[in-house]
């Protein structure tokens, strides 16, 4: 029976072991030579025999030694005459994979290269099985076998046909992902040096960067300068604006996406921040977006369209979406804000720019829009000045007219920060014949539906001054000025975003007004009973307004609930307390302490019972 025959000859060899020790060579020998004999036979069982049988040696390490079998291995050529049997069905593939593991190290060129030249003329399901015992060797490789290897797939890269060349670079990712640091980067090498090839199609392109991305997912610490060393590299191919700039930026931006977190030294920056601030990536981003719609402007003489391509591959949409995405990504990744002079840049290569495709004005304009976040306070007022309020409202697309309500509403409520945080009287009541006052002016009498601005401040009313509390009855919320109405919210930590008409401001401020008053009534009841009870329980002053998430009490004040209370003014303010309480005060609260204390106690022994 050959499915038993190789368990009779490992329980002989045992016997030996311990009976007739001078014999276990014998025994040894006497099981190689049967699996010689059954892995020369063209049988398809009989092979399958043998590869079981030897799988078992090369796995049990208490069978025959390992140095007794790779010799046998090389004198006998079993290699060959393994790869020589059926490898078109995968049963017998997944067998001989340990079997061409187990050789692997030993591996002569010679045998590397018997190997590759089988896949010659076979079918592509044969290439397939071959190429996977390949890449699964190859992970065993050492640098001068890798080499060899590698030698041997730059030669059929150069002559195979386009489905063999797809197969190829499965297999230099698949070794990539496999085998020890040293060689995964010459295999990065090698995908690189492909990918930058003249005149390849996209598909292939996009294949080799994704297995090149791919070899740098497996998460290991130590590829993290070679990730920073082809960071670099997009850095040289984005400053040279070659023919494979958008190539470079698509794969700049996965590199920087698959690196969640830090894992340098801590003595060095982060990719984003050395790329930023020793490379300069922002200036050379707005830099190549201007230089390629000028390029693209002069090639097609202004014709130019979205389907117009940059360099042979992508199309001029995907060239400036590919700049913008990076852009924000290394804003929003790095928290990082765009300053002026680089945002006034990136608005003149995009919105005025005479050479700018409609399409590309359209991304830009959508590009302010999602990234004023990006934009300190200071950058959005003067980027509204300088150029958002030149924009022609009378030819706006629906997409520049919200990029104009946007940074306009920003800038009057920016305007309103400012005026209510200045302490000086007389200068809000100059306000109005400053020069970004007539900006809002000249805006609003343009405008269909105005965002409502801040109106003129009189001399007579103090602003600074204008709380809830300055309203005598609901009737007067009408005749105050929207800079009231807003004041008063804003006093009152109402939001007003997405106001934009008085009526609605007037609308809260008379909610607010009803709910005030309704809890004054409220607290007038409460403080006959117990003159302390609506109290802020922090400074004893002020009513009890604020809600503490997320336990919902109800016990502080707005202000200490946002700033709490300084430890020395407590200490004062309890003296101060306790110095004006009279004795039978002083026991009726130890008295009620006491109590609170045992009920808590009481409740705890319950739920220690239950």
């Amino acid at each position: 029976s050959a499915s038993s025959i190789f368990e009779l000859l490992t329980t002989l060899r045992k016997i030996s072991s311990v009976v007739w020790e001078n014999r276990v060579a014998q025994m040894e020998e006497l099981h190689l030579n049967i699996l010689l004999k059954m892995v020369n036979l063209s049988d398809f069982n009989a092979k399958m025999n043998s590869l079981k049988g030897l799988s078992k040696i090369i796995e049990n390490p208490t069978s025959i030694p390992r140095d007794i079998v790779s010799k046998w291995i090389i004198e006998h050529s079993i290699l060959s005459k393994v790869l020589e049997g059926d490898i078109d069905q995968i049963q017998y593939v997944e067998k001989a994979r340990t079997f061409v593991d187990f050789i692997a190290p030993s591996m002569l060129k010679e045998d590397i290269e018997m190997i590759w030249k089988m896949q010659h003329g076979r079918s592509l399901a044969t290439v397939d099985h071959l190429l996977s015992l390949i890449a699964s060797a190859a992970t065993k490789f050492n640098l001068e076998q890798l080499n060899c290897l590698i030698g041997f797939i730059d030669n059929s890269w150069k002559t195979e046909t386009i489905p063999i060349k797809e197969k190829l670079i499965e297999l230099l990712g698949a070794i990539g992902r496999g085998c020890q640091e040293d060689s995964a980067a010459r295999v990065l090498e090698v995908l690189w040096d492909m990918a930058h090839e003249d005149r390849l199609h996209r598909s292939m392109l996009d294949h080799l960067l994704y297995c090149h991305l791919r070899v740098f997912s497996e998460g290991r610490s130590s590829y993290d300068e070679l990730k920073r060393d082809y960071c670099l590299k997009c850095m040289t191919d984005l400053q040279r604006n070659q023919g494979w700039l958008v190539s470079a930026l698509k794969h700049l931006y996965e590199l920087l996406l698959h690196n969640p977190t830090n894992t340098f030294k801590r003595s060095e920056p982060d990719l984003i921040s050395l790329l930023v601030h020793k490379h300069d990536v922002i200036s050379a981003l707005i830099r190549s977006l201007s230089t390629c719609q000028l390029d693209v402007w002069n090639k097609t003489h202004g014709h130019v369209t979205i389907d117009t391509l940059v360099d042979g591959r992508f199309t001029h949409q995907e060239s400036i979406k590919t700049h913008l995405d990076l852009l924000s990504f290394l804003l929003k990744k790095g928290n990082l804000y765009l300053i002026l002079k680089r945002s006034e840049e990136l608005w003149d290569t995009l919105i005025t720019n005479e050479n700018a495709s409609s399409f590309g004005r359209e991304l830009g304009l959508n590009w302010f829009i999602t990234c004023v976040e990006d934009f300190n306070r200071d950058s959005q007022l003067a980027l509204f000045e300088k150029r958002v309020s030149k924009l022609d409202l009378t030819s706006l697309s629906p997409k520049g007219f919200e990029c104009y309500k946007l940074y306009f509403a920003r800038y009057n409520l920016e305007r309103f920060r400012r005026a209510k945080r200045s302490s000086n009287v007389s200068n809000k009541s100059t306000l109005s014949n400053t020069p970004s006052s007539n900006i809002n002016s000249s805006c609003v009498s343009e405008h269909s539906e105005p965002i409502a601005p801040i109106e003129d401040a009189s001399p007579k009313l103090n602003y600074a001054c204008m709380t809830l509390n300055d309203i005598s009855t609901l009737e007067s919320i009408d005749d105050l000025t929207t800079q009231q109405l807003q004041q008063i919210l804003v006093h009152s930590y109402v939001s007003i975003a997405g106001c934009v008409e008085k009526s609605e401001l007037t609308s809260k401020v008379k909610l607010l007004y009803r709910d005030e008053k309704q809890k004054k009534e409220s607290n007038a009841k409460i403080s006959k009973e117990d003159p302390n009870e609506n109290l802020c329980k922090v400074c004893l002053d002020a009513n009890i307004d604020c809600v503490v998430l997320n336990c919902g009490h109800l016990c502080t004040c707005i202000r200490c609930g946002l700033f709490g209370e300084r430890p020395a003014e407590r200490r004062k303010r309890l003296q101060n307390l306790i110095s004006s309480l009279s004795d039978n005060e002083i026991a009726k609260i130890l008295r009620k302490n006491e109590e609170d204390n045992e009920k808590v106690e009481d409740t705890r022994q319950i739920k220690a019972k239950k």
